[in-house]
């Protein structure tokens, strides 16, 4: 499936979330990928589903602004310039672009314990 876009956010967290609402206010077609079944991001995605939550107040937004949001769908190649192709759950999208915004987020670093190999009593 294609789709195209003036501004292609990839990342559905905080960041991907206002980067998406500041370009839809700016009044451009804006698409929003994220790999997760909901936006949200490591800090916000169990809080889509309560309404009070600041993440559901921001998916409200992207929805009233007509933000595209293309859940469960992971980039996987860039063939040229201003195209993504995309896999989601049951098809391939052609994701089409002016601009593109990577907000991928972070993950927490992990905490690697340090061990000494130099005392290898047998």
């Amino acid at each position: 499936m294609h789709k195209q876009f003036d501004v292609l956010i990839i990342g559905g967290g905080p960041a991907g979330m206002a980067a998406a609402a500041c370009a839809a206010e700016c009044g451009v077609l804006v698409g929003l990928a994220d790999d997760n079944p909901r936006i949200g991001g490591q800090i916000w995605r169990s809080g889509c589903m309560d309404t009070s939550s600041p993440a559901s107040e921001w998916a409200s937004k992207l929805k009233s602004l007509r933000v595209e949001v293309i859940p469960e769908t992971r980039v996987f190649q860039s063939p040229e310039p201003q195209k993504l192709f995309a896999e989601g759950p049951s098809e391939i999208y052609q994701l089409s672009y002016k601009r593109l915004i990577l907000a991928t987020g972070a993950r927490a670093p992990t905490l690697i314990q340090e061990v000494d190999i130099s005392d290898r009593s047998t």
